[in-house]
C-alpha cells in the first residue's frame, strides 16, 4: 500500500519529469539578410526557409507518379 506521503512524492516526481519532457516550439531570433534579428517567430520561420531554400527540390509530379508504378 502507497502512503499519502509517498504518493504527493509521486506526483511530484512525475510532473517534474512532464516539464522536461515537454517541446518548446518556439524558434529564438536569428540573424536574418539584412544583419537584423528577427522579432517574431514567423519573420524566424521565413528567414531560416530562405536560407534553406538553395536546397529545396521542385520536382514535376508527374515525375513522381512514373516512379510509383
Amino acid at each position: 500500500m502507497v502512503s499519502l506521503k509517498q504518493s504527493q512524492n509521486l506526483f511530484k516526481f512525475y510532473g517534474y519529469k512532464r516539464k522536461l519532457k515537454a517541446v518548446k516550439e518556439r524558434l529564438h531570433q536569428i540573424e536574418s539578410d539584412n544583419d537584423q534579428l528577427t522579432t517574431t517567430d514567423e519573420k524566424a520561420a521565413q528567414a531560416v526557409a530562405k536560407f534553406f531554400s538553395s536546397v529545396f527540390v521542385n520536382e514535376k509530379m508527374d515525375m513522381i507518379r512514373s516512379l510509383r508504378n
